[in-house]
């Protein structure tokens, strides 16, 4: 499961993921999949693969152009019969792009490439595609109960129609059961909202494991996105699993807001989900008097490729963990030499980095670019 970012002109804040039958989440370029150009031509927009993202893109023009991106054959059924994708434009005007989905019945491997095979089942404006959030994903289903039995190619057909266009992005394409619902917003969390004083875990990097439960009603989860803030920072995607629990490092005294949005093919349990609050426990280990463990500070933040550990105190343990709480790198204090630490192999992303010395720990943040 993946976060999806696009960044042509702006971050996209949600990503969605999907288990179903036929999946395309675009984490590597598409096997079978082929684009090109329509009956109008520019040179300038095409669909490319984004890897970094993970989605299909197609980008803007400064002419008239018509880009299509069709899909490998798919044999359509009665349990799969329903189109679902996510979606977003990039550009706040409205510069009258139309997004049309087609299908062709397959004849043979030429269907693929043959632009009159294809009948339109469907057609949004640039508005309707972005339902008013430009560069936020938003899934869209198409009903394609006519074609069960067939076995077909879909196109997405992104029309750009003045001489300034706009970029499309799409994510997840699926086809799943037309019956299937949306999960009602997940309960029960753990920590309880609004409870305090939340222990943490010294052992595991003082973290506290987050947990909840699925609605009883409505369509069975196959992922969670979790959103996570500190101290009344902005609400920020950490990522999607498919577990309804996950062990991340806090720290002490302080409040935290977090939201679980439950997902399937048919949708997401965003517009009902509930921000829970919780605030952790005050540092156990903190007496009155300062201690060198507290002058301890990280630099340069952002990193490119070695992280440099300023303190006046001895360095016993060192511990990095991602943003889901995932431990990617552990050294003891021999290890660390000059107090720098090489972080090259590292992915981009947000990072705690908690340091122990004298039975007493500090952790940080930092940004790994």
């Amino acid at each position: 499961m993946k976060k999806t970012t696009l960044l042509l002109t702006l971050c996209i804040a949600f990503s969605f993921a999907a288990n179903a039958q036929y999946l395309q989440d675009f984490t590597n370029p598409p096997a079978g999949w082929v684009s090109y150009k329509g009956t109008v031509t520019s040179e300038q927009s095409k669909w490319e693969h984004y890897a970094e993202g993970g989605y299909m893109v197609v980008s803007p023009s400064d002419a008239p152009t018509q880009d299509w991106l069709v899909t490998p054959t798919a044999p359509i059924t009665a349990t799969n019969s329903k189109l679902v994708f996510d979606q977003t434009d990039i550009l706040a005007a409205d510069n009258k792009s139309v997004l049309t989905i087609r299908v062709a019945e397959y004849v043979d491997a030429n269907t693929q490439y043959d632009h009159a095979a294809f009948t339109t089942v469907d057609t949004q404006t640039e508005l309707e595609v972005t339902n008013g959030a430009n560069g936020r994903f938003s899934q869209h289903a198409v009903d394609l109960t006519a074609y069960e039995g067939k076995t077909i190619y879909i196109a997405f057909v992104w029309e750009q129609t003045q001489a300034v266009g706009d970029a499309l992005a799409i994510d997840n394409v699926d086809l799943i059961d037309k019956s299937l619902t949306a999960p009602n917003a997940v309960i029960n969390p753990t920590p309880a909202h609004n409870s305090t004083n939340i222990d943490l875990d010294e052992n595991n990097g003082d973290s506290a494991v987050l947990a909840w439960e699925p609605a009883t009603t409505g369509g069975a989860p196959t992922s969670y996105d979790i959103y996570f803030s500190e101290n009344g920072s902005e609400l920020a995607y950490l990522g999607s699993l498919a577990e309804t629990t996950v062990a991340i490092t806090l720290n002490y005294n302080s409040t935290y807001n977090w939201v679980v949005v439950a997902r399937n093919g048919a949708g997401n349990s965003g517009a009902n989900a509930t921000v829970w609050t919780f605030t952790t426990e005050t540092d156990p280990s903190l007496s009155t008097e300062e201690h060198d463990i507290n002058a301890i500070s990280v630099y340069p933040n952002p990193v490119t490729d070695v992280i440099n550990i300023k303190a006046n105190t001895v360095i016993d343990h060192v511990e990095i963990v991602n943003s889901l709480g995932q431990q990617v790198l552990t050294l003891n204090g021999g290890q660390v030499f000059d107090n720098r630490i090489d972080l090259s192999h590292l992915n981009k992303g947000l990072y705690l980095i908690t340091i122990k010395s004298d039975n007493k720990a500090k952790t940080l943040k930092f940004v790994k670019e």
